[in-house]
């Protein structure tokens, strides 16, 4: 997949806003989120994981359902949340 930037990805303004201060930045790298692991991020909720989902749909993408990923990715956002609190 070529670096597409989420800024040019249909998504709504209040996912594509939690995105960016997520530090989710192309669609390679959403991608590699399963819709757990979105759930678990500030900012976004049910309804804005419909709407990446919907986009990455109209896209031919999905969300990772790699259930080992998204354990990994729990354990690298909690690592990540402890840093910013303690720096």
């Amino acid at each position: 997949m070529d670096q597409v930037f989420i800024n040019e990805f249909d998504v709504s303004n209040r996912a594509f806003s939690a995105l960016v201060r997520n530090d989710i930045l192309s669609l390679s790298e959403l991608v590699t989120y399963s819709e757990a692991d979105l759930l678990r991020l500030p900012g976004l909720g049910r309804q804005s994981v419909e709407s990446i989902k919907y986009g990455l749909a109209e896209l031919g993408l999905e969300l990772s359902s790699d259930e080992k990923a998204t354990r990994r990715r729990a354990v690298n956002l909690a690592l990540k949340d402890r840093a910013k609190r303690a720096g």
